[in-house]
């Protein structure tokens, strides 16, 4: 599988919260991503997020649509976001890597997508 490296220039826009949301205590972001290197693509997230700033944990869900051009060809994918912190128990999603993968430290993740 081949690998690409590029960057992405982030915008937070913090957006209104429905009843629900408020009662939760929950936060909502959109974020608008614009990405270099041989991804050339705009994207647009959209994230839910609650945090115990004295327990130092916290969730997240976010959902995020790429349209761009991947080296050349262009179209479009889309993206669930999702991870919990509890300090010192690691991620399920990460709790028994294999192959190349290891474990690197909690909230710390690389992603990757096999185009054809």
């Amino acid at each position: 599988m081949a690998t690409i490296k590029g960057k992405f220039d982030i915008e937070a826009i913090p957006l209104e919260l429905s009843d629900a949301e408020k009662r939760l205590g929950a936060t909502r972001v959109m974020f608008e991503k614009h990405f270099s290197g041989p991804l050339e693509a705009k994207s647009v997230v959209s994230m839910l997020g609650l945090m115990n700033q004295d327990l130092g944990s916290g969730a997240y869900v976010a959902l995020e649509r790429i349209e761009g051009a991947l080296d050349g060809r262009k179209g479009s994918f889309c993206l669930q976001h999702s991870s919990s912190v509890v300090p010192k128990i690691p991620c399920p999603a990460v709790y028994k890597p294999t192959g190349d993968t290891k474990y690197v430290e909690h909230g710390n993740y690389q992603s990757g997508i096999q185009f054809s």
